[in-house]
């Protein structure tokens, strides 16, 4: 039992390190998931350098994932990065942030106790809350879904003095906000039906793109109100009454305008939607509507199919204090920006255009009327040019320029003129060099292990006491099967195409007090694996993985059959009836045709085909693109070291079936053999001792009875002796 117990912990030492060669060789064997971050050879790095004074990191980072598009990529003219809008209130002369601001009766800078909604989340104040509660009520609709996009926080900024301060939680100009309520200033009538004056500029004014508001000359604050809800513009005007004889008119609502790109030109969104033509000269072929429109007060007349070129021209040559940019997105999508002065309603006269709208659409207790929101910040996208092509983006964190490359702009280059950043995407060399050396670390283990258990003491001329498996089959030919595999040449792969190729040698360790010798052994060349992994990169991945060819650009292999013998098979694809197969050919040259393959939709059109558990192609899945049908698409692959030990040992470590288990099982069921006959020994021994036991007793009970039957007699004899 001593003995087996000790094979059978050799036995889990054995398993350990099967699991550790195969976890070392699973990261080079090229799996065909390209998102899979044990793919190794898919590992990335990037490099940035610039061309100015400054390091390039003070101006980029790049962020890259597995299988990320090599390449070098240029980042220049960062003209702004992206921003979010912060806007602080009127400051609070308040003992603490714990003191009421929140008033059924509000003076000015004070909230009033009601509700109103922000960007789609009602928020309600009541009276006697404190500035922290206030904050509080922010942030809680800020949580809720949809999300408001705007968190708040109290900042104190001297001794009984505080502040709300409200951050948009996303860049980018779509996520601007403005708490202030739109409204025109005070306007001083005797009544809301009397005359303006001049107080208004008579005139048609554009709301939301085209609805348009008449206003003549003298109109009433009661007129103008109704002339704008019943533009059907999405717009609410109210006139309310701030003192006596002075009246303002207050606007909730939607008011942004270019919603689409057929939209005025309000400039309440300060960018078109993308646009899709040849260059930027070319017809927009009816993306734009022809006509007139009023950009802060002038007119830009746009004919129809005009060019985006011709669109920036007559928006520039207005004279409106707007600049009108075309910037091409990518190739073929274009889009308009606009900069410049595009706020609305600076002066009681100026043009309804509501372009700096207020992010309440409805407050109608005013609550956040006597309060003042100024900017702190406000918000913008980020401007640069990749690759000589101008973009911008509502984040600084790029990540669709690039298959797998995140850009990380952290500030604008306009300090450095002419700066450029250049990234370069490269493979991971080094951490595919660590993964080699754990390789080749596992596999020495292994070794050493298996010499240790199968070392000779000549001096008893017996194994070593130490080598419990000396006589272990399965040991024996797990040892040849993956030295074999280490010294093999990798079939179909020309050039590089054995290990010593790039560097990992064969040597062999003399034996010491303490340890056996042990023969072939990998040693690595530092200098020649370095040199085979910058120079021929693909060519060390053939010598390690799975590396399928597809006869089709519609076929891939998303996971190689378990068989390490199948490298090739034919795939046949008929989506009309919905059949899938496969055929290969054997190690024994025999023929196994059409094979089904189960059928699953990936999105996008492509849908994924796999194996059925215990067919020969167990453990094949590909990945098919195409929208038709096609028959006799061939997958041809060579199947590297690294691949074929691993699909060895996966089957030597199967449960119950695989060779250790089965020698497991063995010891186990000689150790129980043993157990039982043991036990049935002792058995017999037991019942032994119970009859002899038995039979001492009796002999002790006739001796003691003889006893005193002579003890008698002799009483009997000295009795007689004594009276004759």
């Amino acid at each position: 039992i001593t003995v087996n117990n000790s094979e059978a912990s050799a036995l889990n030492t054995l398993q350990q390190l099967l699991t550790q060669l195969q976890t070392a060789g699973s990261f080079l064997t090229t799996p065909q998931n390209p998102d899979s971050t044990a793919n190794v050879f898919a590992a990335r790095t990037s490099n940035i350098t610039s061309n100015t004074t400054q390091a390039a990191s003070n101006f980029l980072t790049a962020t890259v994932t597995a299988s990320a598009a090599l390449g070098t990529y240029n980042i220049s003219n960062i003209s702004q990065t992206a921003q979010a809008t912060i806007q602080e209130s009127n400051p609070f002369n308040i003992a603490n942030a714990d003191t009421q601001v929140v008033f059924t009766s509000p003076s000015t800078g004070q909230f009033g106790a009601g509700t109103f909604t922000v960007n789609g989340q009602s928020i309600t104040l009541t009276n006697g809350e404190t500035l922290n509660q206030v904050a509080n009520a922010f942030n809680t609709a800020n949580a809720a879904s949809p999300s408001t996009g705007i968190s708040a926080s109290v900042l104190q900024t001297s001794a009984g003095v505080f502040k709300l301060v409200f951050t948009g939680v996303n860049t980018g100009l779509a996520n601007d906000f403005n708490l202030n309520t739109t409204e025109t200033n005070t306007i001083s009538v005797a009544s809301p039906s009397a005359a303006t004056g001049t107080q208004f500029t008579a005139g048609t004014y554009s709301v939301n793109g085209t609805n348009n508001v008449t206003i003549t000359a003298n109109e009433s604050l009661n007129d103008i109100a109704n002339a704008f809800n019943t533009s059907g513009g999405g717009v609410t005007a109210t006139v309310v009454q701030v003192s006596t004889g002075n009246y303002k008119i207050d606007f909730t609502g939607n008011t942004a305008a270019l919603a689409t790109n057929a939209a005025a030109f309000d400039l309440a969104t300060p960018a078109t939607n993308n646009i899709t033509v040849a260059s930027s000269s070319a017809a927009t072929s009816g993306q734009f509507t022809a006509g007139t429109y009023t950009v802060n007060g002038q007119s830009v007349t746009i004919s129809a199919n005009e060019s985006l070129d011709n669109i920036a021209a007559a928006v520039n040559g207005a004279s409106a204090g707007v600049t009108a940019t075309v910037v091409q997105v990518s190739s073929g999508v274009y889009k308009l920006i606009f900069t410049g002065d595009t706020t609305g309603i600076a002066s009681n006269a100026a043009a309804f255009d509501l372009a700096n709208s207020s992010t309440i659409t409805n407050d109608p207790s005013g609550a956040l009327s006597n309060l003042t929101f100024t900017n702190d910040q406000t918000a913008q996208d980020a401007i640069f040019q990749f690759n000589g092509v101008t973009i911008d983006r509502a984040t600084n964190n790029v990540s669709d320029l690039v298959s797998g490359v995140t850009f990380n702009l952290l500030q604008n280059t306009t300090s450095q003129p002419g700066a450029n950043l250049s990234v370069t995407i490269s493979p991971d060399i080094d951490t595919i060099g660590t993964d080699i050396n754990s390789f080749v670390t596992a596999y020495n283990n292994f070794l050493n292990f298996y010499s240790q258990q199968t070392q000779y003491d000549t001096t008893t001329n017996a194994p070593a006491t130490t080598a419990v498996l000396y006589s272990d089959s399965a040991l024996g030919s797990i040892y040849n099967q993956i030295s074999q595999y280490a010294a093999s040449v990798v079939a179909g792969v020309s050039g590089s195409n054995t290990l010593s190729s790039i560097g990992l040698n064969f040597i062999n360790s003399a034996a010491t007090s303490t340890t056996p010798a042990v023969s072939n052994l990998l040693s690595i060349d530092s200098t020649a694996l370095q040199n085979a992994l910058s120079d021929n990169l693909s060519g060390v991945e053939n010598i390690f993985g799975y590396n399928p060819t597809s006869s089709s650009p519609n076929l891939a292999v998303y996971s190689a059959p378990t068989d390490p013998t199948i490298s090739n098979f034919t795939v046949n694809v008929d989506q009309t009836d919905s059949i899938y197969t496969a055929s290969y050919t054997d190690s024994n040259h025999v023929l196994h045709s059409n094979i089904p393959l189960t059928e699953a939709p990936l999105g996008s059109g492509s849908i994924s085909l796999a194996a059925p558990t215990g067919s020969g192609l167990d453990g094949l899945v590909l990945i098919y693109s195409g929208s038709g049908n096609e028959s006799g698409m061939t997958v041809t692959s060579t199947n590297g070291i690294a691949s074929q030990m691993n699909s060895f040992i996966a089957s030597t470590l199967t449960a119950n079936t695989g060779l250790i288990a089965t020698d497991q099982a063995a010891i186990a069921t000689k150790t129980t053999t043993t157990q039982t006959q043991i036990t049935n020994v002792n058995n017999q021994i037991a019942t032994t001792r119970q009859q002899l036991l038995a039979k001492f007793a009796a002999l002790e009970a006739a001796i003691s009875t003889a006893n005193s039957s002579l003890n008698y007699l002799n009483a009997q004899q000295s009795a007689a002796a004594a009276g004759g």
